[in-house]
């Protein structure tokens, strides 16, 4: 929500280029640095725990009941088997101390630290007996690993999620997924004596992993897109989030505060059989049978394969899941799964990440070996930093206070690298951009100089065409192309090109409904794509990006709004954009959508939406104000009324999307060629007002006449049509000569004499000029 907060900000209040780049950068970073930092501290903490726990291990199972604990196994030749201690024994107490539940075990074992041997009192068929036991085995680095490498997996994976500049819904929930499973793998096992109570631990494990699974069944089903039935069945995906949460959240509550959310152990074991035996492997088994349907199914061989390998990282961790539900069922135990299951959850997240960045319609393969690049230098600076400040730490702690706890040590160490993890990580991408990248700083420079100058350029045809002519510069294209949707019915009209031909004839009119599935498609991405991506999905869209010569397509939204398109030729060295151009691009689009919509705004106080040209409000006061001027300095003054020629059957036979178009077109005709100190506005409908300052009757004739003939040649490309619209124009001009003197004409009057010499020149047959010579009678 804050990064949203300034991503508004930055687009409300110009220039934000960098801003907009900083905000991207800021928004992933910090996140990901708290993630990075917490896995690390925690997978620390217990690598600690492991190494302080092993010298006061004994080798066995204890279970928690009502009476007691009870011994449940016991490690053969382990130190409690050769004390002695029996499985189905009863724990009562430590050198004399009472020990009655999981955290009364782990608080006077670890006050035993350092001792030779401890006592254990013990409850045997109703004998009560002490046994002497010499604690502590080998620390279980192995054991350790299988559950740290696999959460440094996920933790990278979710590393680079955060970092990616935008996200859909399938890298949200991997996200989610990775960031879940690494917090469960690096959490401190409930079992190793840790500070922290062993109940909120197997509470958050409990929540961890009751989120897991339909995280995992969620992805699958939008894996190569949304599986046809869940779309159809919208309840499904909410119901087996709340299964599962509603499995494990009395569990986690029972764990965390059993007093307050006391069940018995019936409730418990059902619940954690519905849970464990029931919803993990059924929600495992669907998400392969989603994945292994559209692996066959799919219609493009594209989604087939990125299933497929998803698919391939599911199958491990799913035949060891039921594997476990299998041997539990017939009560055999397989010790090695505690290994082999965090171990294959490693494949899917991976899996999916690849799938996802390599068969997206945006490829980012050349961003994300940036982004390793990166990642990799900063890890190996922020390792080696992290290893020599704990090295020289204990060393000092060795020397300084030797009973002084490592944990200290290790939590400021993990601190302090978290406060400079960000800093260092803009410190070495800057020096890599410039050293490897400098191409792309002086690309970044440069569009952040264009974005800032658009809004100097006045009006929103300036702009566009400033945009157009710069891109093509900057990125040494052959065309640039700019197509601007109506604010009302948001059609994709032609606004500016560097392309000659269109410029000159005029005759490639950009008219496509904003329904199209293409547009549609960039609308949603927000981001570039390439014009092969774009044309299976609209044949129209496709035959408008060829005519434009476009390899790229960037889309100008602004707040989920289609402002217009930018459609990038071929460079003139014939080579494909650079994925780096591509990135930096998806950013300026967000730039220059804000610019054009902020100045739309400003003009549409003053300005028509549909044709750009004064509203009738304006060109009226317009008009008053150049009357006035004219009669106190007796200097003349002409206006025109010019009304298109059967604009309402064009409607009829084309529809009112045409008509729009064909308006818009018009406008545009008329509005590049008056003279800089006319001014034209739509009077309404179909109908304009020009206002001539300093011209005489005859002048203002000629004007009209040549606006006239524009017209006549002026066409307009209609979707499944074969000849091109034309439309004609007659006016009816009228000047403050036309009065007697004898009274000061008002603006009304004018416009009253020009709207008679309009019909008059209807009535005589249309498409010609009817000068006003008559006096207006009054």
């Amino acid at each position: 929500m804050f990064a949203d907060v300034l991503l508004y900000f930055g687009r409300t209040f110009p220039p934000y280029s960098e801003f907009k780049l900083r905000i991207y950068r800021t928004s992933g970073v910090i996140p990901a640095t708290f993630l990075v930092v917490a896995i690390l501290l925690l997978l620390g903490l217990s690598a600690l725990w492991e190494a302080r726990t092993a010298s006061v291990r004994v080798g066995m199972d204890v279970e928690e009941e009502v009476n007691g604990l009870r011994i449940t196994g016991v490690l053969e030749d382990g130190p409690a088997s050769l004390g002695d201690i029996r499985p189905e024994d009863f724990l009562l107490a430590i050198d004399g101390v009472a020990v009655a539940s999981y955290e009364d075990y782990d608080r006077v074992i670890m006050s035993r630290r350092g001792q030779p041997s401890v006592v254990f009192t013990v409850v045997r068929e109703g004998q009560r007996l002490e046994q002497e036991v010499i604690p502590g085995r080998p620390a279980e680095w192995g054991f350790y690993a299988a559950w740290a490498i696999p959460a440094l997996v996920h933790l990278a994976i979710a590393f680079v999620v955060l970092l990616m500049p935008r996200q859909s819904l399938r890298s949200r929930l991997l996200l989610l997924l990775a960031a879940a499973i690494a917090l469960e793998l690096s959490l401190p096992a409930p079992w190793l004596m840790t500070p922290v109570p062993s109940g909120a631990l197997w509470a958050l494990v409990f929540l961890l992993q009751g989120l897991e699974e339909p995280l995992q069944l969620h992805l699958a089903a939008l894996i190569p897109g949304r599986n046809p039935w869940i779309a159809r069945n919208r309840w499904a995906i909410p119901t087996v989030y709340a299964l599962s949460m509603g499995a494990v959240t009395p569990l986690a509550l029972n764990a965390l505060a059993p007093e307050l959310v006391p069940l018995g152990a019936t409730t418990e074991s059902v619940l954690y059989f519905v849970f464990d035996r029931l919803l993990v492997p059924l929600g495992a088994l669907i998400s392969a049978l989603l994945l292994a349907t559209a692996a066959i199914r799919w219609p493009r061989a594209q989604g087939r394969h990125q299933a497929a390998l998803v698919l391939a990282g599911l199958l491990p961790w799913m035949g060891l899941v039921w594997l476990d539900t299998a041997a539990a069922a017939f009560g055999r135990s397989l010790p090695w799964l505690e290994v082999g299951l965090p171990v294959s959850s490693a494949f899917l997240p991976p899996a999916i990440f690849i799938a996802i960045i390599r068969y997206d319609l945006l490829e980012a393969q050349e961003r994300f070996r940036r982004w390793l690049m990166y990642s990799l230098l900063t890890a190996s600076v922020v390792l080696s930093l992290y290893l020599l400040l704990v090295f020289v730490g204990m060393a000092v702690l060795q020397q300084a206070a030797p009973g002084m706890l490592s944990v200290w040590l290790i939590s400021g160490v993990s601190l302090l690298l978290g406060l400079l993890f960000s800093p260092i990580r803009r410190l070495i991408q800057r020096s890599v951009e410039r050293r490897f990248f400098p191409g792309r700083v002086a690309l970044r420079r440069q569009l952040r100089e264009l974005a800032a100058d658009l809004p100097g350029e006045g009006k929103v045809p300036a702009m566009g065409q400033a945009l157009v002519r710069r891109m093509a510069e900057i990125l040494d294209l052959r065309s640039a192309t700019l197509l601007l949707a109506d604010p009302k019915s948001r059609v994709l009209i032609f606004s500016a090109t560097t392309l000659e031909a269109v410029e000159r004839d005029f005759d490639q009119t950009f008219l496509l409904a904003p329904d199209d599935p293409g547009v549609q498609v960039l609308t949603a991405a927000e981001t570039p794509l390439p014009a092969e991506a774009l044309i299976p999905h609209s044949a129209a869209l496709a035959q408008r990006l060829a005519a434009f010569e476009a390899q790229i397509a960037v889309p100008l939204v602004n707040r989920k709004r289609l402002v217009g398109l930018l459609l990038l030729g071929q460079r003139s060295s014939g080579g494909r954009f650079p994925m780096e151009e591509v990135d930096l691009m998806g950013l300026f689009s967000d730039h220059v959508a804000s610019a054009l919509e902020n100045a739309r705004l400003f003009e549409s106080a003053t300005l028509e939406s549909l044709t750009g040209l004064l509203r009738r409000e304006a060109i009226l006061e317009h008009l008053d104000r150049e009357l006035q001027r004219a009669l106190r300095y007796n200097r003349p003054l002409s206006l025109a009324m010019l009304d298109l020629d059967h604009f309402k059957a064009v409607n009829d036979q084309h529809g009112h999307l045409v008509g729009d178009a064909l308006l818009k077109r018009i406008a545009s005709t008329l509005g590049q060629n008056v003279r800089s100190a006319d001014m034209l506005g739509r009077y309404g409908g179909e109908e304009f007002l020009l206002v001539m300052p300093e011209t005489e009757l005859a002048g203002a004739v000629g004007v009209a006449e040549k606006l006239r003939s524009l017209v006549a040649k002026t066409p307009l490309l209609v979707e499944g049509e074969e000849q091109p619209v034309y439309i004609t124009l007659t006016v009816g001009v009228a000047s403050i000569a036309c009065f007697d003197g004898e009274e000061s004409p008002r603006g009304r009057q004018l416009i009253e004499l020009a709207d008679r010499r309009l019909y008059r020149a209807k009535d005589d047959g249309r498409n010609r000029v009817e000068p006003g010579t008559l006096t207006l009678v009054r």
